[in-house]
Formats: structure tokens, C-alpha cells, sequence
């Protein structure tokens, strides 16, 4: 067993990740380097360097499950800004739409009005238009991340769904063949 002293001004108790390494030139001075990376999943893919330091003392699978809500935590605060800038990013490209919704305007001089009705209901559309297109493309991009992320989960899921589509339709099949039909002829 080995006792650590991190000194610091704002804890009087930390809690540090990463690997210990003697200091060169020094017998029994050591410091804390990153963690190396691992290789993970089917890609070959690696994880990042793991090097931190934390202001309380927590055990291993609190510091786990803390540092996992935080990545959790960034990605979807990043996910729902992506889906906020794509969704301005379509009302502008749908913009010259709305400008000739504008065109709705003149109706006003011979309607009393039917005009702005029609122009604000072409405005509503063109907005929604837009952030469904932005939703759509944030589902896929999410789910594309996903997938490559985790392949056995997203194709175990695929299944499921695969499977539960099929079970649903057999089912509304038998359903619709046992109805019978009304005759109107007397």
C-alpha cells in the first residue's frame, strides 16, 4: 500500500487518476502521467488518455459512473446545439420561401385581412418545415454516431424493432381477416 499527498488550496481530499511514474534524475520523487490508451470494440478503435484530478475522494465506480455522466452530460448538450444551428441553418435556406409568403401581403387591400392570416400561416409552415428537417437529420446523425459507436447493440436493436414489426403485422393481418365484411345489398 502506498500513500499519496496531493496538496492543493480548494480540498482537503482529492481523488487522482492516472499512472504513476518516477520523476527522471529523482529516487524518490514520482508524478502522475495519463493513462494510455486502450484499444476497445471491432474498429480498433482507442480510448482517449485518462489523466484527472478530482476535489473530493470518491471510490473507483463513483469516479466511473461521475466522469461517464459528464461525457453523457457534453454529448447531448452538443447534440441539441447541433439541432438548434441546423434548425436556423434550414430557415435560412428556406428563407426566399418565406419572402415570397410575403407576397400573401397584398391580399390585404381587397380581403380585410386574409392576407396576414395566410402569410403568418406560410411563415408557421416554412418554421416547421424547417426544424423537421433539422430533427430528421439530428435523428440520423445521432443514430449514424451510434451505430458506430456500439455495432452490436445498434444491430441487436435493429433486430428487436425488425422483430416487433413483424409479430405487429402478422397480428393486424389476423385481425383484419376475421372481421367480416358489411353487405349493404337487401
Amino acid at each position: 500500500d502506498l500513500r499519496i499527498q496531493i496538496t492543493g488550496q480548494t480540498a482537503d481530499e482529492a481523488t487522482a487518476c492516472g499512472v504513476q511514474q518516477r520523476i527522471h534524475g529523482a529516487s524518490s520523487d514520482y508524478t502522475f502521467v495519463p493513462l494510455p490508451p486502450k484499444k476497445f470494440g471491432w474498429f480498433g478503435k482507442q480510448t482517449k488518455p485518462l489523466e484527472r484530478l478530482q476535489a473530493d475522494k470518491v471510490t473507483q465506480e463513483e469516479f466511473i459512473d461521475q466522469y461517464h455522466a459528464e461525457n453523457q452530460g457534453l454529448a447531448w448538450i452538443l447534440r441539441i446545439g447541433s439541432l438548434i444551428l441546423m434548425t436556423m441553418a434550414f430557415n435560412m435556406v428556406l428563407s426566399p420561401l418565406s419572402v415570397a409568403a410575403d407576397g400573401l401581403m397584398m391580399l390585404n387591400y381587397c380581403t380585410c385581412g386574409l392576407g396576414s392570416v395566410l402569410d403568418g400561416a406560410a411563415q408557421c409552415v416554412i418554421g416547421t418545415a424547417a426544424f423537421l428537417l433539422a430533427l430528421v437529420l439530428t435523428t440520423i446523425t445521432i443514430a449514424v454516431a451510434w451505430f458506430t459507436a456500439r455495432p452490436a447493440a445498434s444491430l441487436l436493436a435493429v433486430a428487436v424493432t425488425v422483430g416487433i414489426y413483424v409479430v405487429f403485422m402478422k397480428t393486424q393481418k389476423k385481425s383484419a381477416r376475421g372481421t367480416p365484411y358489411v353487405s349493404m345489398a337487401a
